[in-house]
């Protein structure tokens, strides 16, 4: 698809950031606005088409919603029996029925990451201000 262009009248305060951001990443301000519209808009074409799909629709939910998205949907009992299946793959050959156990309890957990991950995204967008990655680490022992 060529490229298009567009003119927008970006607020003062808000340039400001962007224009901060670009230089400590020695970017352009146009590369930072196009980054974050892509991250926004564009669906990943690594991800399943639903999973893609359920993360653009996050842009779209309320604040209350993201913020319950950010709570994780992989309990502590799936984390658990993930650990146990990946230390006793380590050790042994796994079984079939354990290899399919194994990689949907791993498809669970990426999707509950990326989830929370995309909710985290959208709210730090809106203005919000998101734990960083120590609070996130000390939430998950």
């Amino acid at each position: 698809m060529a490229p298009s262009n567009v003119s927008i009248e970006i607020p003062g305060s808000l340039f400001q950031r962007l224009k901060r951001k670009a230089e400590a990443l020695h970017r352009p301000v146009e590369d930072l606005v196009i980054q974050t519209l892509a991250m926004e808009y564009l669906p990943r074409a690594d991800l399943p088409e639903t999973l893609a799909g359920e993360l653009e629709a996050m842009q779209h939910f309320p604040d209350e919603a993201l913020w319950a998205a950010t709570k994780s949907s992989f309990s502590r009992a799936e984390r658990v029996r993930l650990e146990q299946l990946n230390h006793a793959a380590g050790e042994r050959t796994l079984s079939d029925a354990e290899k399919t156990e194994q990689m949907a309890l791993l498809e669970g957990w990426k999707r509950s990451l990326a989830r929370r991950a995309r909710a985290f995204s959208i709210l730090r967008l809106r203005g919000f201000s998101v734990p960083g990655l120590d609070e996130l680490q000390a939430d998950m022992e």
